[in-house]
């Protein structure tokens, strides 16, 4: 399937990459949040484990044998496949810029398309996506808050969504109170201690989260 901008109506059956841009922007201002780019990159990585199509054999990532529908997704297949293989930290870096600029914008323009998020322009020139008010965020929000409370780590992709915004500091918007997001962030820290996730992603899972820690850190004394 191509990617169109029929979602689900239940927001919490949608892909990790769409979930990720969504909730690591402020809602009001649409602006990003934390290591947005890293997050999406980890998103889109962590999405494509679950679905088959790459897996983790020691420390490289593999591409599956058949090709996804999906043509954002065979972007990336088509890119492993063509290229000796390489590390879980390496593919976020990969995957935050470059040609796969455009990746994010297919994705976000998905959310847009289906009115979930306004492209609009900010007063220096750019471009922000606040939120159109659906109660999207709210769904996922309390998909998070009950995972995090009940300490249920069954439903893979909401496990994997609070490892990666709480990896990339993209989790502020999860919950105005700071001590319920450092909660949050315990439960996440955790999960990964105990092996929670699916056994498709744990490795990839811990894998990007570390990716995305390494990435932030050559990011941030880049920008000092």
């Amino acid at each position: 399937m191509a990617a169109d901008d029929r979602l689900p109506a239940d927001p919490t059956a949608w892909d990790l990459p769409l979930r990720f841009l969504l909730m690591a922007t402020r809602d009001r201002t649409g602006r990003p949040l934390g290591f947005h780019p890293y997050g999406f990159g980890a998103a889109v990585l962590a999405e494509m484990a679950l679905r088959g199509h790459v897996r983790l054999e020691g420390k490289r990532v593999v591409p599956a044998y058949d090709a996804p529908d999906d043509v954002r997704y065979a972007t990336v297949w088509h890119d492993a496949r063509g290229r000796r293989p390489r590390g879980a930290a390496w593919w976020v870096a990969r995957l935050s810029g470059g040609r796969y600029r455009l990746l994010r914008h297919q994705f976000t323009q998905q959310l847009v398309q289906a009115g979930v998020v306004e492209e609009a322009r900010t007063w220096w020139g750019g471009t922000a996506y606040p939120s159109q008010g659906t109660g999207a965020e709210q769904t996922l929000r309390r998909a998070v808050r009950s995972a995090v409370q009940q300490r249920d780590a069954s439903d893979d992709r909401t496990v994997c969504l609070v490892a990666i915004l709480v990896a990339a500091d993209s989790d502020k918007e999860l919950d105005p109170d700071r001590r319920v997001r450092k909660a949050i962030r315990r439960q996440a820290k955790q999960w990964i201690k105990e092996d929670a996730f699916a056994r498709s992603v744990q490795e990839l899972v811990t894998a990007v989260v570390a990716g995305i820690a390494a990435a932030g850190a050559v990011a941030a004394s880049a920008g000092s």
